[in-house]
């Protein structure tokens, strides 16, 4: 991990070299625009559950893995590069949520946030390769720009990341349509010999209106039932509405998976709200509540694949965040998340589920910063 970060660091601090050397070229009438940029983020806190887990260890869900000490919930460096028609963007990244989500790939795919190159097709037109963030879910890894400290669980359900090829399309000046084919649902190496169909609407209005409209479609290897091809459908929908003060955020997910074996379709539906007001220009209070029906248990995999719940799991979250921002680039908040299962999941001092509700309180610091920079690169005229 340290060798990744230090090559980003070492490619990035060359490029800003060679563009102060040419910045006396930039004059120059015959040159393309070369644009370097780069972009870092923090994402640290404390947390105390009262639950007291055994080896301070959580018993699911991306953030936090650990409680009752300090961690490193996310953190990243991007180096971006746009020249002409294309745009090379690479990241490293590390933390208790990519040791989470990340944990069936490789040391060496597990540190790769993105490793992609995009062409302009078209004006309108881009086509997209490599390692990206996925097109699905309301709230990312990067909790900074969600309304909350922590994710909410349902968005532990959703892809994070994919591999494949992307093509987007820009439909208007606010709405952008995109299709893909991936090694399948969240994995980099295709793990089943079938790869995956996945499209998305968005329409994005910045500082008025977010809606996105996400659909997958594919083959996956379903590991509570030992299936490598149990046929996948789902459809991600989520918002963000700003009025005044007043910032609403809806998302509901809807997911069916059929056994190859019984050919019977077994389906989860997971729905959540948050409600941020704007005290002033920096102070806001927000408010979470999810829920999760999964009643046939066909999500578990990641909650706890070695428990049979009863009940499946039937999930219930609440959370309340107070944040501060001293400026855009640092955020502080303070959040309470109370979480409740139909049957017990939660760990206790001795590690046993026992416990049907877990209840936490965390203090986080999550600071971003990016930059960009452009030079004008010199081309040697043809004679004729």
């Amino acid at each position: 991990m340290r060798n990744i970060l230090l090559h980003i660091l070492i490619l990035f601090t060359w490029l800003k070299m060679y563009a102060q050397n040419n910045e006396s070229a930039a004059h120059h009438p015959t040159g393309d625009r070369l644009k370097i940029g780069y972009e870092t983020y923090v994402d640290f806190h404390y947390t105390y559950d009262f639950n007291h887990p055994i080896n301070n260890k959580r018993y699911t869900n991306s953030n936090p893995e650990y409680v009752n000490q300090f961690g490193l919930a996310y953190t990243y460096g991007q180096v971006n590069i746009e020249y002409g028609k294309m745009q090379l963007r690479a990241a490293a990244h590390a933390g208790d949520i990519v040791d989470i989500m990340y944990i069936n790939e490789t040391e060496i795919f597990k540190y790769i946030r993105e490793l992609s190159l995009t062409y302009k097709l078209h004006n309108r037109l881009d086509l997209q390769t490599g390692i990206f963030p996925a097109i699905y879910g309301a709230e990312t890894f990067i909790n900074k720009d969600n309304l909350h400290a922590t994710r909410a669980v349902m968005t532990d359900f959703a892809p994070d990341y994919e591999a494949g090829l992307r093509l987007k399309y820009k439909m208007g000046k606010y709405w952008l349509g995109m299709a893909q084919f991936t090694n399948g649902w969240q994995v980099v190496r295709d793990n089943n010999h079938s790869p995956a169909f996945g499209i998305a609407v968005v329409h994005d209005q910045p500082g008025k209106l977010l809606f996105n409209y996400g659909a997958f479609g594919g083959n996956e290897t379903y590991d509570h039932l030992r299936q490598k091809n149990s046929f996948k459908v789902y459809h991600n929908v989520f918002g963000r509405i700003n009025a005044g003060r007043w910032v609403i955020a809806p998302m509901v997910d809807i997911g069916m998976i059929k056994d190859s074996v019984t050919r019977s379709n077994r389906y989860w539906q997971s729905f959540g709200l948050s409600v941020r007001y704007a005290v002033n220009k920096k102070w806001g209070v927000a408010t979470r509540y999810e829920h999760i029906n999964d009643p046939d248990q066909i999500i578990n995999d990641l909650v706890r694949p070695s428990v049979t719940l009863p009940n499946g799991f039937r999930y219930h979250g609440s959370t309340l965040t107070v944040e501060y921002l001293p400026n855009e680039d640092v955020t502080f908040r303070l959040e309470a998340r109370d979480s409740r299962n139909i049957d017990p999941i939660f760990s206790n001092q001795e590690g046993i589920a026992k416990s049907k509700t877990d209840f936490f309180i965390m203090f986080s610091v999550a600071m971003k910063f990016a930059h960009w920079s452009s030079l004008k690169i010199n081309r040697t005229q043809d004679s004729d």
